[in-house]
Formats: structure tokens, sequence, C-alpha cells
């Protein structure tokens, strides 16, 4: 019977582990720049204690909040995938506000591309339904 269920299931394509694993480097770069902040890293706010671990603490949020969607991105939850479009597209929005350099550059396409990806793929995503844990 376990056979069975497995060649009934809808194999993963390889765009989909590719989503994930970007989003998993967003999430890295988060948590180096949370710790980089909450390690005084910028002068410019080395100085200013609450507003370096805010900093911190919201980088770290955003790391976690990524590493998340990861988790449930896999499972195909549809929630996950509009939270992670609207997530990773207001990231993307957010480079534009900056001062525009080769980084600037670099971490928008790294956010566009999840995005550009979970939408090609989005037929994937909502076609099953999630990974249920109960055991018979």
């Amino acid at each position: 019977m376990k056979e069975n269920q497995r060649t009934n299931r809808v194999s993963r394509p390889i765009t989909v582990t590719i989503t994930v694993f970007l989003i998993l480097i967003i999430a890295l770069f988060w948590l180096a720049f949370s710790f980089y902040m909450a390690l005084g890293g910028n002068i410019s706010y080395a100085q200013m204690d609450s507003f370096k671990w805010i900093m911190s603490a919201v980088s770290f949020a955003a790391a976690l909040v990524l590493v998340g969607l990861c988790f449930f991105l896999r499972r195909r939850a549809k929630l996950a995938w509009y939270f992670s479009i609207c997530i990773l597209t207001a990231m993307t929005l957010a480079g534009f506000f900056d001062q525009i350099g080769l980084i600037d550059i670099l971490f928008i396409l790294l956010n566009a591309s999840p995005v550009a990806l979970l939408i090609k793929d989005r037929k994937w995503y909502f076609s099953g339904t999630a990974k249920k844990t109960a055991s018979r």
C-alpha cells in the first residue's frame, strides 16, 4: 500500500527545490546581518544601542519567518505560498528605497528570483494538499 501511495504522488519539480534553496540563502543573509548588527559591525549604529538591537531583532525575525515559509512551502501549504509572495515582493521593493549599488542590485535579484519561481510553480503548490502527519 505504501508503494501505491508513493507512485500516486506528484513529484516535486526541481524549480521548487531551487526556490526553497534560494529562500534559505536569503534567510542566511538576514541571520548574518542580524549578528553583524548585534556585534556592532555597523559603525554608524554602534553608538545607538537601542537601534542596533531593534535592527538585529527584526533581521533575526525575518530569517525565522523565511525558514518557516520554506518548511511549509515544501508541504504545499497554500497560505505559505501567498505569504512568501507578499514577503519576498516587499523585500524586493525595499531594495529600491536604498541607494542603488551593486549589493542592492544583487539583493533585489536574489529576492525577486524566488518570487518568479513561486509564480511559475503555482499550479504545483495548489494542485496538492498539505501532507498529513497522521500515522496509520
